[in-house]
Protein backbone atom coordinates (compact mmCIF):
# COMPACT_ATOMS: atom_id res chain seq x y z
CA UNK A 1 0.00 0.00 0.00
CA UNK A 2 1.34 3.72 -0.87
CA UNK A 3 1.66 5.50 2.05
CA UNK A 4 -0.80 8.57 2.68
CA UNK A 5 0.40 12.13 3.43
CA UNK A 6 -0.75 13.72 6.80
CA UNK A 7 -3.03 15.88 4.54
CA UNK A 8 -4.59 12.84 3.19
CA UNK A 9 -4.09 10.75 6.46
CA UNK A 10 -6.45 13.43 8.36
CA UNK A 11 -9.53 14.09 5.80
CA UNK A 12 -9.80 10.37 5.48
CA UNK A 13 -9.38 9.50 9.07
CA UNK A 14 -11.97 11.89 9.57
CA UNK A 15 -14.36 10.25 7.20
CA UNK A 16 -13.88 6.92 8.25
CA UNK A 17 -15.26 8.33 11.54
CA UNK A 18 -18.29 9.37 10.20
CA UNK A 19 -18.78 6.46 8.49
CA UNK A 20 -18.68 4.12 11.49
CA UNK A 21 -21.09 6.24 13.24
CA UNK A 22 -23.35 6.71 10.81
CA UNK A 23 -22.94 2.70 10.84
CA UNK A 24 -23.54 3.08 14.48
CA UNK A 25 -26.45 5.32 14.64
CA UNK A 26 -28.71 3.58 12.16
CA UNK A 27 -28.79 0.49 13.74
CA UNK A 28 -26.55 -1.22 11.65
CA UNK A 29 -23.74 -1.83 14.11
CA UNK A 30 -25.07 -2.60 17.61
CA UNK A 31 -24.14 -1.40 21.08
CA UNK A 32 -21.75 -3.81 22.73
CA UNK A 33 -20.45 -5.31 19.22
CA UNK A 34 -16.87 -5.73 19.22
CA UNK A 35 -15.59 -4.10 16.06
CA UNK A 36 -12.92 -5.89 13.39
CA UNK A 37 -9.21 -5.33 15.06
CA UNK A 38 -7.17 -2.10 13.60
CA UNK A 39 -5.69 -4.49 10.75
CA UNK A 40 -8.96 -5.82 9.20
CA UNK A 41 -10.68 -2.12 9.45
CA UNK A 42 -7.79 -1.13 7.80
CA UNK A 43 -8.14 -4.01 5.16
CA UNK A 44 -12.54 -2.96 4.92
CA UNK A 45 -11.47 0.51 4.20
CA UNK A 46 -8.72 0.23 2.02
CA UNK A 47 -6.06 2.51 4.28
CA UNK A 48 -3.11 2.36 6.79
CA UNK A 49 -3.71 0.84 10.44
CA UNK A 50 -2.53 5.00 11.32
CA UNK A 51 -5.47 5.56 9.91
CA UNK A 52 -7.71 3.64 11.49
CA UNK A 53 -6.31 4.65 15.16
CA UNK A 54 -6.68 8.40 14.83
CA UNK A 55 -10.52 7.30 13.61
CA UNK A 56 -11.37 5.09 16.51
CA UNK A 57 -9.58 8.11 18.76
CA UNK A 58 -11.59 10.14 17.20
CA UNK A 59 -14.57 7.86 18.08
CA UNK A 60 -13.74 7.16 21.69
CA UNK A 61 -13.40 10.74 22.25
CA UNK A 62 -17.35 11.15 21.88
CA UNK A 63 -17.52 8.71 23.72
CA UNK A 64 -19.09 6.03 20.23
CA UNK A 65 -16.70 3.06 21.09
CA UNK A 66 -14.35 2.29 24.05
CA UNK A 67 -11.02 0.78 23.32
CA UNK A 68 -9.67 -1.70 25.28
CA UNK A 69 -6.11 -2.90 25.18
CA UNK A 70 -7.03 -6.15 25.19
CA UNK A 71 -10.83 -6.81 24.13
CA UNK A 72 -10.25 -4.55 21.20
CA UNK A 73 -13.02 -1.82 20.25
CA UNK A 74 -16.44 -2.29 21.48
CA UNK A 75 -19.27 -0.18 20.48
CA UNK A 76 -20.53 1.60 23.56
CA UNK A 77 -23.80 4.18 22.81
CA UNK A 78 -25.26 4.95 19.22
CA UNK A 79 -26.89 7.67 21.22
CA UNK A 80 -23.40 9.58 21.23
CA UNK A 81 -22.76 8.32 17.71
CA UNK A 82 -25.77 10.62 16.33
CA UNK A 83 -24.19 13.30 18.37
CA UNK A 84 -20.98 12.84 16.56
CA UNK A 85 -22.96 12.55 12.76
CA UNK A 86 -24.39 15.85 14.07
CA UNK A 87 -21.43 17.20 14.59
CA UNK A 88 -19.05 15.85 11.71
CA UNK A 89 -21.79 17.30 9.61
CA UNK A 90 -22.15 20.94 11.02
CA UNK A 91 -18.09 20.84 10.55
CA UNK A 92 -18.21 19.70 7.44
CA UNK A 93 -20.52 23.00 6.40
CA UNK A 94 -18.35 25.64 8.78
CA UNK A 95 -15.26 24.36 6.41
CA UNK A 96 -16.89 24.24 3.21
CA UNK A 97 -18.31 27.97 3.73
CA UNK A 98 -15.07 28.93 4.84
CA UNK A 99 -13.60 27.63 1.64
CA UNK A 100 -15.99 28.98 -0.30
CA UNK A 101 -15.26 32.30 1.43
CA UNK A 102 -11.51 32.22 0.55
CA UNK A 103 -12.36 30.93 -3.24
CA UNK A 104 -14.83 34.25 -3.34
CA UNK A 105 -12.34 36.46 -2.04
CA UNK A 106 -9.41 35.18 -3.94
CA UNK A 107 -12.28 35.33 -7.21
CA UNK A 108 -12.94 39.26 -6.01
CA UNK A 109 -9.27 40.11 -6.12
CA UNK A 110 -9.14 38.99 -9.29
CA UNK A 111 -11.62 40.92 -10.42
CA UNK A 112 -10.29 43.80 -8.77
CA UNK A 113 -6.69 43.53 -10.43
CA UNK A 114 -8.81 43.51 -14.18
CA UNK A 115 -10.71 46.35 -13.32
CA UNK A 116 -7.10 48.12 -12.19
CA UNK A 117 -5.75 47.00 -15.52
CA UNK A 118 -8.86 48.19 -17.54
CA UNK A 119 -8.37 51.31 -15.64
CA UNK A 120 -4.78 51.75 -15.97
CA UNK A 121 -5.15 51.11 -20.27
CA UNK A 122 -7.86 53.56 -20.05
CA UNK A 123 -5.31 56.44 -18.54
CA UNK A 124 -2.72 55.15 -20.55
CA UNK A 125 -5.11 55.77 -23.93
CA UNK A 126 -5.62 59.12 -22.38
CA UNK A 127 -2.32 60.06 -22.22
CA UNK A 128 -1.45 59.15 -25.61
CA UNK A 129 -3.93 60.20 -27.25
CA UNK A 130 -5.66 57.21 -28.52
CA UNK A 131 -9.18 57.85 -25.79
CA UNK A 132 -11.34 60.23 -27.80
CA UNK A 133 -12.53 61.78 -24.64
CA UNK A 134 -10.59 63.61 -22.02
CA UNK A 135 -10.43 61.99 -18.37
CA UNK A 136 -9.28 63.40 -15.41
CA UNK A 137 -9.49 62.34 -11.71
CA UNK A 138 -10.57 64.37 -8.34
CA UNK A 139 -10.03 63.02 -5.01
CA UNK A 140 -12.00 64.29 -2.25
CA UNK A 141 -10.85 65.13 0.95
CA UNK A 142 -12.31 66.48 4.51
CA UNK A 143 -14.13 69.34 4.49
CA UNK A 144 -15.10 69.27 0.85
CA UNK A 145 -19.03 70.05 0.38
CA UNK A 146 -21.64 67.40 -0.83
CA UNK A 147 -19.66 64.83 1.27
CA UNK A 148 -21.92 62.12 2.71
CA UNK A 149 -24.39 63.01 0.57
CA UNK A 150 -25.20 60.61 -2.63
CA UNK A 151 -24.63 61.20 -6.60
CA UNK A 152 -28.26 61.19 -7.37
CA UNK A 153 -28.56 63.90 -4.58
CA UNK A 154 -25.49 65.93 -5.55
CA UNK A 155 -26.59 66.42 -9.15
CA UNK A 156 -23.04 65.87 -10.34
CA UNK A 157 -23.42 65.57 -14.36
CA UNK A 158 -25.47 68.46 -14.36
CA UNK A 159 -23.57 71.00 -12.14
CA UNK A 160 -20.38 70.89 -13.40
CA UNK A 161 -20.94 68.80 -16.95
CA UNK A 162 -18.61 66.05 -15.82
CA UNK A 163 -19.32 62.87 -16.27
CA UNK A 164 -18.48 59.85 -13.78
CA UNK A 165 -17.47 57.01 -14.56
CA UNK A 166 -16.08 55.28 -12.09
CA UNK A 167 -14.28 55.62 -8.62
CA UNK A 168 -11.91 54.14 -6.17
CA UNK A 169 -12.41 53.85 -2.43
CA UNK A 170 -9.87 52.05 0.48
CA UNK A 171 -8.31 49.82 -2.28
CA UNK A 172 -11.30 48.91 -4.41
CA UNK A 173 -12.24 50.43 -8.01
CA UNK A 174 -15.65 50.43 -8.77
CA UNK A 175 -17.28 51.55 -12.35
CA UNK A 176 -20.37 53.14 -13.97
CA UNK A 177 -21.54 53.51 -10.16
CA UNK A 178 -24.99 53.56 -8.78
CA UNK A 179 -26.84 56.87 -8.47
CA UNK A 180 -27.25 55.71 -4.57
CA UNK A 181 -23.26 56.02 -3.71
CA UNK A 182 -22.01 58.27 -1.07
CA UNK A 183 -19.63 60.50 -1.82
CA UNK A 184 -16.57 60.14 1.23
CA UNK A 185 -13.58 61.94 1.89
CA UNK A 186 -10.75 60.16 0.59
CA UNK A 187 -12.77 58.08 -2.62
CA UNK A 188 -11.00 59.43 -5.56
CA UNK A 189 -13.86 59.95 -8.43
CA UNK A 190 -12.73 59.30 -12.02
CA UNK A 191 -14.51 61.69 -15.06
CA UNK A 192 -14.69 62.26 -18.41
CA UNK A 193 -14.08 66.01 -19.04
CA UNK A 194 -11.59 68.51 -20.42
CA UNK A 195 -9.74 71.19 -18.22
CA UNK A 196 -13.00 73.62 -18.24
CA UNK A 197 -15.07 70.27 -16.32
CA UNK A 198 -12.23 69.35 -13.88
CA UNK A 199 -12.31 73.71 -12.49
CA UNK A 200 -15.90 72.71 -12.07
CA UNK A 201 -15.45 69.94 -10.32
CA UNK A 202 -12.90 71.40 -8.30
CA UNK A 203 -15.10 74.97 -7.39
CA UNK A 204 -18.43 72.29 -6.54
CA UNK A 205 -16.21 70.47 -3.95
CA UNK A 206 -14.86 73.19 -2.87
CA UNK A 207 -16.97 75.72 -2.47
CA UNK A 208 -16.30 78.44 -5.15
CA UNK A 209 -18.99 79.87 -6.91
CA UNK A 210 -18.85 78.54 -10.92
CA UNK A 211 -20.89 78.38 -13.45
CA UNK A 212 -21.56 75.17 -15.80
CA UNK A 213 -21.94 74.97 -19.35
Amino acid sequence: MIPENDKKIDARYQSIAYQLAKRISGGELNEGLKLSGRTLLASEYQVSSETIRKAMAILQRYGVVDIHERSGIVVRSKAAAEHYVEVYVNQKEDRKLLSDTVAIKHDLGLIEGRLQEVLDRLIGATKTGFFPFDFFAFTLEEGDRHLDQDLRTTDLKNQTQALMIGYEFEGVFVQNPEASVILKPGMTLYLLGGPLEKDHVERFFKGEPHEPR
